[in-house]
């Protein structure tokens, strides 16, 4: 990690101060992942302390997002308010989750009374061909619907950043 960002990072979490003209050096800096969390977290924290929630939500979600991507571990107090901020999504996606799952149980009974009645196939076959249809259908809607969810979270969260803060968010 630049020598810089960790400076600002241990500064940061011991007296929770951050400053814009800071943060605008230490995004010229940002050269790994690793440093790149630690701004986004930055970020976050001054965001957080000007009560501009969902700007402080965009950074938590993209430093996250890098973290999963590159399968980085952090500091524990990072984590936690990362994780404070993150953590209304989990509760979303298992929602979501629940009405495709209902939504592919129902598809797979109606495939499977469909071949049994009008195909004529028999009882045992339509039941695995139900369970395989219901599986695959769940796997893939729940893959797709996770990822725009996420995409969609960022965008919203966006239009609250500060424009040199979007210019780093494009980059990064």
């Amino acid at each position: 990690m630049n020598e810089s960002i960790q400076k600002a990072l241990n500064t940061a979490l011991s007296t929770q101060k951050v400053s814009r003209e800071e943060l605008y050096e230490l995004q010229k800096l940002v050269d790994s992942a690793q440093d790149c969390v630690a701004v986004y977290y930055l970020m976050g924290k001054y965001y957080d302390l000007r009560h501009r929630e969902d700007a402080s939500v965009y950074c938590c979600l993209k430093a996250k997002d890098i973290l999963e991507n590159n399968k980085m571990d952090m500091d524990l107090r990072m984590s936690q308010f990362i994780s404070d901020k993150t953590d209304f999504m989990h509760g979303k996606l298992m929602t979501l989750n629940n009405r495709i799952f209902a939504i592919a149980i129902t598809l797979g009974v109606f495939t499977m009374i469909s071949m049994w009645a009008f195909l004529h196939q028999s009882f045992v076959l339509s039941f695995i061909f139900m369970n395989i249809f219901s599986v695959a259908f769940y796997t893939m809607a729940v893959k797709r619907t996770n990822a725009k969810f996420k995409a969609r979270q960022l965008a919203a969260c966006y239009d609250f950043l500060d424009e040199e803060d979007k210019k780093f968010g494009d980059k990064y």
